[in-house]
């Protein structure tokens, strides 16, 4: 054999090993399961910016239906309203009232003057007194009557007591104060002689019974005018006063100037029904 067949020869040999071997290592590598490492890319390649999960929010406000309630209106009755319908339906048709629109005569001011409204019997209700003028001579104010009503029965308006003052007075005033009324009267002759000039004071109280008592009373000429018997805090109810602007003589000619000041007076509207 040449030396050229022989170096082929070995030269095919070493092939055919080396193949062998590179067989025998890949069989063996899939018998263990061996796997090539893959590439691996860049972490720049892999990152990316992951949204933000926002709740979805809601700006509608919830609120809960308005509840609508009825109340029905209740009035209160008025416990003065069977003395008013008393006064306004039978005291006043028969009665009047007096001219309080200027000075007039006395002939002109009789009537209902006036009224007012107090617990008098301490039966926590009130009772009614009413002021009445009545005329006792026309050279003369006219003078007053106090009509004292109270309730009975079924709100029946009963008079319970009167009580009459009938002296000699060109002019006077009234006052109450813790269930007792106050009358400051005086006197001008016709000839306005200071020393005829006479001043009376009157107390009157309220007794449960029920019963008008004459408390007190004074009478003394303009020397030795008595002191008001009315404390400070007295009501002022009614005014009548000499009109000294027109000629007070002869007497019969007089004018008189008369002020009321109690809330249910002849000019209160009549209550509703």
């Amino acid at each position: 054999m040449s030396g050229e067949t022989k170096s082929g020869n070995a030269a095919l040999i070493v092939l055919t090993v080396l193949l062998a071997l590179i067989c025998a290592a890949g069989g063996y590598l899939l018998y263990t399961g061996w796997t090539p490492p893959q590439p691996q890319e860049s972490a720049a390649e892999i990152t990316f910016p992951v949204p933000e999960t926002t709740a979805v929010q809601t700006t509608v406000t919830t609120t809960a239906p308005e509840t609508t309630t009825t109340t029905a209106a209740t009035t209160t009755p008025d416990p003065h309203a069977p003395y008013l319908e008393y006064l306004h339906d039978t005291l006043l048709p028969e009665q009047g009232t007096p001219d309080t629109s200027g000075p007039a005569p006395s002939s002109e001011q009789t009537g209902i003057a006036g009224a007012f409204f107090a617990d008098l019997r301490d039966t926590g209700t009130d009772d009614m007194v009413v002021i009445r003028l009545d005329l006792t001579d026309s050279s003369l104010a006219a003078l007053p009557v106090i009509l004292w009503y109270g309730l009975t029965g079924e709100n029946t308006v009963t008079l319970l007591d009167t009580f009459e003052v009938k002296p000699q007075w060109s002019g006077y005033s009234i006052r109450y104060a813790d269930k007792v009324l106050y009358l400051s009267g005086e006197y001008l002759d016709a000839d306005a002689d200071a020393g005829a000039w006479r001043f009376t004071e009157v107390a009157v109280a309220f007794q449960p019974d029920p019963d008008l008592v004459l408390q007190d009373i004074q009478d003394e000429h303009a020397a030795n005018r008595p002191e008001p018997m009315y404390p400070e805090n007295a009501e002022l109810l009614l005014e009548m006063q000499l009109d000294t602007a027109k000629p007070i003589a002869p007497m019969t000619d007089r004018r008189y100037l008369l002020r009321t000041y109690t809330e249910y007076s002849g000019s209160a509207a009549k209550p509703e029904p």
